[in-house]
């Protein structure tokens, strides 16, 4: 009997360890079935909603999307949309016709974005959270000027290349906190002119240069608190012409006079106890 349960625990902590260091490309995914238009429509991962195709590829051990570009694997996407659709593949030539695409790829172990690699996707969500990307290439986003929603919060991303975010004039959301980022360059998010809300909270940012969020116009709500934030220019704020939330830690005192030429209704420091509404004096 004691033979026996030494050999059932043995089986049964081998299959926690494998399954905890078990990591799969897009391509291996689909060699193995995991990546298929039944087995993504019984698991429930796949769905079609305000006119977008909703593909959820999180929590599957995915730690490369090399093969998201395969033939193979875009015909996967092609003939769900069509599923959902009800259409016929007839004159349907490819992934690149179909027109909204929601992409959940959250929660896997995908260190590195290929270039091109979402070039054939029309994206208008696209979470890549709780990932271990360290970096981003300047035209990972290239040509993707539909995309509304992108979250990459919960990485290990160090730097942001200037024109990273350039044609992503559509973005309303952007999530980046919970990386390693230490500097903004200026005019990181030029381009970002509908951008509502972003998030650079539980950083390592030292350094914001005055035009850092040159071009936000429309920004809403900015959280950058947790951040050593050692060298500020508080002019950075006037470009923020719509802006009526910001959560933020500084060491120093905070005056209004900051936020110059913004729309501020609500100031919050977290770390410090601060909280300052501001009533409209219309």
């Amino acid at each position: 009997m004691k033979n026996l349960k030494a050999i059932l625990f043995t089986f049964l902590f081998a299959g926690i360890f494998s399954s905890s260091c078990f990591s799969v490309s897009v391509r291996e995914l689909h060699e193995s079935g995991l990546f298929s238009d039944d087995y993504l429509r019984e698991q429930g991962r796949v769905k079609y909603e305000d006119e977008c195709l909703v593909l959820n590829l999180s929590y599957m051990d995915i730690d490369s999307l090399e093969g998201l570009t395969d033939p193979d694997v875009e015909g996967v996407i092609v003939r769900l949309y069509s599923y959902f659709k009800n259409i016929t593949l007839d004159g349907f030539f490819g992934v690149g016709q179909i027109p909204r695409i929601k992409l959940d790829l959250s929660c896997n172990k995908i260190k590195t974005l290929p270039k091109n690699i979402f070039r054939n996707l029309n994206l208008v969500d696209l979470d890549l959270s709780y990932n271990i990307v360290t970096s981003l290439q300047g035209d990972i986003f290239a040509k993707q000027y539909r995309l509304a929603y992108l979250d990459l919060s919960g990485n290990k991303i160090d730097f942001l290349p200037v024109a990273v975010f350039r044609d992503l004039k559509k973005l309303e959301e952007l999530y980046l906190s919970c990386n390693k980022l230490s500097v903004l360059q200026p005019r990181v998010f030029g381009g970002l002119s509908k951008l509502k809300v972003l998030t650079l909270n539980n950083n390592r940012i030292e350094v914001l240069s005055v035009d850092a969020f040159c071009g936000l116009g429309c920004l809403k709500c900015l959280y950058i608190f947790n951040n050593p934030c050692i060298n500020v220019c508080f002019k950075i704020y006037w470009f923020l012409n719509s802006l009526y939330q910001v959560a933020k830690t500084y060491s120093d005192d905070l005056s209004l006079d900051v936020f110059h030429g913004s729309v501020l209704d609500k100031l919050i420091a977290k770390n410090h106890g601060l909280e300052v509404c501001v009533e409209d004096s219309d």
